[in-house]
């Protein structure tokens, strides 16, 4: 009988060690982001300080002006900003940490000035976005590249769209085909939907600079 004794010492410590592992991640997943997300937050803060200091003498960047958001100090990984920016209107603005597709995120916005879990902040109108993703389901790109996800990952995974409004005035959407391979959020494409005349401005589906 002692023979198994260091066997199921052995499976009580990975099964006690596991469990502790579990619950500090829920612990941790679930203090204030002050907290678990300090540094995302410090990063954050240098690049509202940058965008605001830009804002003062030539106004806020547009969301797809990636040579003028390299300069403010935001990271690229791919065709993905991180954080990921979007200009809400002609004096407001977004950052997001996109992680996944469901949300919340980590978001600060002109409206709140603070860092919190939420979600996206839209000003839009549901028909015309409705209308806007029709047409980029459409497109070739976006055929050809949802079946090659789809069959590379034996259906498990998808091409997702996330529609943003660009810019305001002109009435221009940004639309993000992106995938969630698991580990990361891929960007396949950003097409910039003038939603007056329902047309793709950038068929190739990349964005200046890019």
């Amino acid at each position: 009988m002692t023979v198994y004794k260091p066997f199921w010492k052995i499976i009580f410590i990975v099964g006690l060690t596991s469990l502790l592992t579990i619950i500090v991640f829920f612990v941790w997943s679930n203090l204030p982001v002050t907290i678990n997300r300090r540094s995302d937050i410090k990063f954050g803060n240098q690049l509202i300080n940058n965008i605001n200091n830009y804002k003062k003498q030539h106004g806020l960047p547009q969301t797809d002006d990636w040579t003028t958001l390299k300069k403010l100090g935001f990271k690229f990984r791919g065709d993905l900003v991180i954080p990921d920016y979007q200009k809400l209107n002609d004096t407001a603005f977004e950052l997001v940490y996109l992680e996944g597709f469901d949300g919340p995120y980590l978001l600060w916005n002109s409206f709140d000035k603070k860092w919190e879990k939420s979600f996206l902040t839209h000003f839009k109108d549901n028909h015309i976005e409705e209308d806007v993703v029709s047409l980029i389901e459409q497109s070739t790109i976006y055929r050809d590249r949802s079946k090659l996800i789809d069959s590379l990952s034996s259906g498990q995974r998808g091409l997702s769209l996330i529609v943003f409004l660009q810019d305001t005035v002109k009435n221009i959407y940004l639309v993000k085909g992106s995938e969630d391979n698991g580990t990361s959020l891929v960007t396949h494409f950003n097409y910039l939907v003038d939603a007056n005349k329902m047309t793709i401005l950038n068929p190739t589906g990349k964005l200046e600079g890019q």
